[in-house]
């Protein structure tokens, strides 16, 4: 049978590394492998590429393990080095309005515009007492850390085609409605809250707390995020914890609910905290929104013969490289 392009998904963390390959089929993409190693230490932290050598002979050896050859590789920018902002703007043509954001960004970016690399990405026309306006949502990335990651991977041998943010990949894979939704994305030393409307980014936050406390609290090694599996979040040990993340997140949801003037009722829990028993559940409880555990969507082939626990770990842990990777081949 014929096959179509391949893509490969690249999603660097602080504590892993991790990469999925698939292929499409028709309306469906379809897994062909995915594996993960530990970041090096000192190489990688809260997104920040510290050592790019370092990180690309590791990148190389994973790339080894996935057989990875020329294959268009999408990688993404995280932590906080990325800056997002929903901005109004007079409307102009598309090709005046980057020019004019960056303009207005000098004013709030807490960065030099000539260390920055940025994107928009129009939302909606609107027209309010001062006249015609264009919303749209505007992305900034620290120049030095797409620098770095791009020397890592010509390190490694990777074609390195596209840089891409983690909530975009996760709205290509994840189950469930597509254009209203919300992500809160537990990862080891940061979260993400950010939200769709009709579709759209329109909010993308990073969150100082992440799942590597919860194991640290308990004597665990960070690395070992499967103990996770096991945390009793009503013990009361995790009191302090729990309230921080309630807290941060409280604040994240009454700004977009002030921003947008809307309402948000339902919001999708993936990452590696998502592992927690019963963290959706007391989330609901102290928020009063509905928390998911995140799922794949059913037009994502999963290998036939993948166990239980491996399809548990690939959404635990391969939603980001797996979106990355999906945008390979769309």
């Amino acid at each position: 049978m014929f096959r179509s392009k391949v893509g490969v998904g690249l999603d660097i963390g602080t504590e892993k590394i991790k990469m999925v390959k698939v292929t499409r089929r028709g309306n469906n993409h379809e897994i062909l492998g995915y594996d993960s190693i530990f970041t090096p230490s000192g190489t990688v932290e809260l997104g920040n590429i510290l050592e790019p050598e370092k990180l690309g002979i590791e990148l190389a050896r994973l790339k080894e393990k996935m057989g990875i050859k020329k294959e268009k590789v999408i990688a993404a920018a995280s932590g906080p080095q990325v800056y997002t902002r929903i901005l109004s703007m007079p409307q102009m043509p598309r090709e005046e309005l980057k020019e004019a954001a960056i303009f207005q960004a000098s004013t709030f970016l807490p960065i030099s515009i000539d260390e920055a690399v940025i994107d928009v990405f129009p939302l909606r026309d609107i027209e309010d007492e001062t006249g015609k306006k264009t919303e749209i949502f505007f992305v900034a990335v620290r120049k030095n850390q797409i620098e770095k990651l791009d020397l890592a991977c010509q390190i490694a041998g990777l074609n390195l085609a596209v840089i891409d943010i983690e909530p975009l990949a996760l709205q290509r894979v994840i189950a469930g409605e597509r254009e209203n939704r919300a992500f809160l994305n537990i990862g080891a030393s940061r979260a993400y809250f950010s939200v769709f409307n009709d579709g759209s980014l329109v909010m993308h936050r990073s969150l100082s707390f992440g799942c590597s406390a919860f194991a640290m609290s308990a004597g665990e090694a960070c690395s070992g995020y499967e103990f996770l599996e096991s945390v009793d979040l009503r013990s009361g040990n995790y009191e302090y914890f729990i309230n921080d993340m309630i807290n941060e997140l409280n604040r994240a949801v009454e700004y977009y609910k002030m921003q947008f003037k809307n309402t948000l009722n339902h919001i999708v829990l993936c990452g590696g905290g998502s592992r927690m028993p019963g963290i959706d559940e007391i989330l609901m409880e102290k928020t009063g929104i509905k928390f998911e555990l995140a799922g794949i969507s059913p037009n994502i082939l999963i290998p036939p013969d993948l166990e239980e626990k491996d399809k548990k770990e690939l959404v635990y842990e391969f939603l980001i490289a797996l979106g990355l990777a999906v945008r390979g081949v769309v």
